[in-house]
């Protein structure tokens, strides 16, 4: 499978920002996570 990303939604993408404690995570933008979920409902994958 072959995905073609346009280079304004790769700079979207990224990490907004680390809350810089241990255990806690990074904060990662809406389009990177809908397109998680978009892959993961193409591929029939489970949640985690």
């Amino acid at each position: 499978m072959t995905f073609w990303i346009d280079v304004s939604a790769i700079k979207a993408w990224h990490c907004l920002n680390h809350h810089g404690q241990r255990r806690r995570g990074f904060i990662f933008s809406d389009t990177a996570i809908e397109t998680a979920l978009i892959v993961k409902g193409i591929l029939k994958l489970k949640f985690r």
